[in-house]
């Protein structure tokens, strides 16, 4: 079973698309979806499944949010590992100049 980060494109922005953490750890809670955690009210979860696919995790997630909610949104699903090895390869973590906590993620 491999962890995963699932980066939900445009949830709680600006007023749009909203969705309340605990909702949404609710619909998505279902046995592909193992100890699923929400990150603050980004829309941004982390879990574990044994499904390695990431297009069909990304898909799955992407249906679940429009049939709920009818929020046609991007979702991006990366193994934890890998988003783990981007963060500690930021150029910019070293930077006395850059406030690190206004770094995001761009694929």
């Amino acid at each position: 079973m491999k962890a995963y980060v699932a980066l939900l494109r445009s949830i709680n922005v600006s007023g749009h698309h909203i969705i309340k953490m605990a909702d949404l750890k609710n619909l998505l809670e279902r046995p592909e979806l193992l100890n699923l955690t929400t990150y603050l009210q980004s829309g941004n979860l982390v879990f574990e499944s044994e499904i390695e696919n990431h297009h069909l995790l990304e898909t799955l997630l992407t249906d679940l949010i429009k049939d709920q909610y009818a929020y046609d949104i991007m979702v991006k699903v990366i193994e934890s590992t890998t988003f783990q090895k981007y963060f500690l390869n930021n150029p910019f973590l070293n930077s006395q100049d850059i406030d690190t906590k206004k770094l995001y993620y761009i694929h």
